[in-house]
């Protein structure tokens, strides 16, 4: 409930202005998963976790403890240990990616092995959620990640076979099955996350919950 004097969010400017970056930066996200390796893309998400220390410190006033500052020099050298030792990988992947050959994928002991143990980690975790079970940041934190590692997966696919439909190929794209079942998947995942972290928000700091989830 506001308070008298108070404005909703959704009447200030700067909130739009600031969705409209998150939203920009998103979609650039999602197409460095068609033009750079998963292991690259992922972890330099980094620097979302930085600004948002910053955005936080500076908007919302919160305040950054000097431990936060040595995991904020840990991002940064992170990030570019990470771009300096990631192994070379053919740079014109889609050329090598097929509906058929997606499928083989899919259906590999590893792929299986992976989907099974995040779908029964979201089995273990979504009925606990109660308001005495989840005072814990780190149950969000788990939900998302799960949510996260299915979502990485499928955005990487889904960017990979828009690059191939962009090279001409577009009719073996979108008259695939495969290409629809993992953009359903994609939108699903990032519904599904955005909802379990913007309740986390409205529990935790940004500068405590960011970070966290993002290790």
């Amino acid at each position: 409930h506001l308070k008298r004097g108070e404005k909703t969010y959704l009447k200030e400017p700067l909130w739009y202005l600031g969705t409209l970056m998150n939203y920009t930066g998103e979609i650039g996200n999602f197409v460095a998963f068609a033009l750079a390796p998963a292991m690259i893309v992922a972890p330099l998400g980094s620097v979302g976790v930085i600004s948002n220390a910053f955005a936080s410190r500076i908007h919302l006033k919160e305040s950054i403890p000097w431990r936060s500052w040595i995991g904020i020099l840990f991002c940064i050298a992170g990030s570019i240990g990470i771009i300096f030792t990631v192994p070379h990988q053919n740079t014109d992947e889609s050329a090598t990616i097929s509906p058929d050959g997606t499928w083989d994928k899919i259906r590999s002991l590893k792929f299986i092995s992976f989907i099974m143990f995040d779908l029964s980690a979201l089995a273990v975790l979504l009925p606990v959620e109660n308001p005495k079970s989840n005072e814990s940041v780190f149950w969000y934190v788990y939900v998302c990640s799960v949510l996260s590692s299915m979502l990485i997966v499928s955005a990487k696919g889904v960017a990979t076979f828009l690059l191939l439909a962009i090279s001409g190929k577009y009719k073996l794209v979108f008259g695939s099955s495969l290409f629809w079942i993992m953009l359903i998947w994609v939108v699903f995942c990032i519904i599904m996350q955005g909802k379990f972290f913007n309740d986390a928000l409205t529990k935790y700091k940004s500068s405590e919950l960011i970070p966290i989830y993002f290790v």
